[in-house]
């Protein structure tokens, strides 16, 4: 149970809600501002709805200036009037400590709310907390009895939760089978999570069947829906083996997708394609290997500096000085201009409530390589 384990040992994927998928600012003009100043007048007069409006202004700097500190002021101003989806905002902001301090006591306090409003993704939420011990003990039955009651609700992730308690026994004795069936009705409710999960049950769970063709199948059904760790994990998988490829370019592009929202191991997977001519028929390009290189150790820090400073050092042998010093400043100016996002997916119960990967399982599961 070695891979799939850890992957799911070391996840935390919690619930939170924005209007862009990258928190990047949109510039104000003059019917902006005007429409700012509106928002901020009724929201100031105690309006929830308003508050939670003016709060995700504030998060996605639309119309003003990204401020995560006032965009946690107003989420829980609107939480203390009872709105769910700042409940739930709140709690978040404070797991992750976005402008606020990290908080886990506060946090397990929002989301217990928002799912006593009946909040789905309160209800995912809280469960997590319960699996994981934020703010509160863990208690993996508990878990499970409100991932049962997301799902009856309609809610994959749920679903795929429950499949992580039976796959490592939290609540019982470990059961593949169930969590395998657990996973599918994920999947089946178009939870892309779930649908990865299913991919590495069938591609790296020693206790599982092995079938790469279904293992590509599902995490294609995942890298669809914009999920990067199963783009690197498809990515990986086409390199290999190449006959699963539904195009000559499918890995390169997908790796690529998955390097550009900071998967550090596409990148460094990129690298060697480069290096060793990538087996798509093209020639051996150094300098995109070092360019590939150099990103995937700006990306994952010290643990990805630790994996690529071998091939770095054997490629500076093979460019002059004022190459490896130009194709490095490239690979810095991407990355000053790309800082890593927050991971958001499509799916949830409203159309502009997104699933975020949360901090504390973003960095695992993204630098695990799954």
């Amino acid at each position: 149970m070695g891979i799939l384990f850890r992957s799911i040992a070391s996840r935390v994927l919690l619930v939170f809600a924005a209007v862009t998928i990258f928190l990047q600012s949109v510039p104000a003009g003059a019917s902006s501002d005007k429409h700012f100043d509106q928002l901020r007048k009724r929201a100031e007069k105690g309006d929830p709805t308003q508050q939670l409006e003016l709060a995700e202004a504030y998060l996605t700097g639309a119309g003003v200036k990204q401020d995560m500190a006032q965009a946690a002021h107003w989420y829980e101003q609107a939480a203390r009037r009872g709105n769910p989806q700042a409940e739930n905002q709140i709690g978040f902001f404070y797991q992750a400590g976005i402008g606020v301090p990290v908080d886990p006591v506060r946090a397990f306090h929002w989301y217990q709310l928002a799912s006593a409003s009946g909040l789905v993704w309160g209800k995912v939420n809280l469960g997590v907390a319960y699996l994981n011990g934020i703010g509160t003990p863990r208690n993996a039955s508990a878990a499970r009895h409100l991932f049962e009651e997301a799902l009856e609700k309609g809610n994959g992730l749920a679903a795929d939760y429950l499949g992580h308690i039976d796959y490592i026994g939290l609540d019982g004795p470990p059961d593949i089978g169930a969590a395998e069936k657990w996973f599918a009705q994920g999947a089946k409710l178009h939870d892309p999570i779930a649908a990865y999960d299913l991919g590495l049950l069938y591609s790296e769970c020693d206790d599982h069947a092995r079938d790469l063709r279904k293992a590509a199948e599902w995490f294609r059904s995942s890298a669809d829906k914009g999920y990067a760790p199963a783009q690197h994990a498809l990515g990986r998988l086409l390199v290999n083996e190449p006959e699963l490829s539904e195009s000559p370019q499918e890995a390169r592009m997908l790796l690529e997708e998955a390097s550009s929202v900071g998967i550090w191991k596409s990148s460094a997977v990129l690298g060697v394609l480069a290096r060793g001519g990538g087996g798509f028929g093209e020639a051996s390009d150094v300098a995109r290997a070092y360019y590939w290189f150099t990103l995937s150790e700006l990306q994952g820090g010290e643990i990805a500096k630790q994996t690529v400073d071998r091939d770095l050092r054997a490629l500076r042998g093979m460019l002059s000085e004022s190459e490896q010093t130009r194709v490095a400043a490239e690979a810095q100016k991407w990355f000053a201009q790309h800082p890593k996002p927050i991971v958001f997916l499509s799916g949830a119960d409203r159309a502009d409530h997104l699933r975020m990967t949360a901090v504390m399982g973003a960095s695992a599961r993204a630098g695990s390589g799954e």
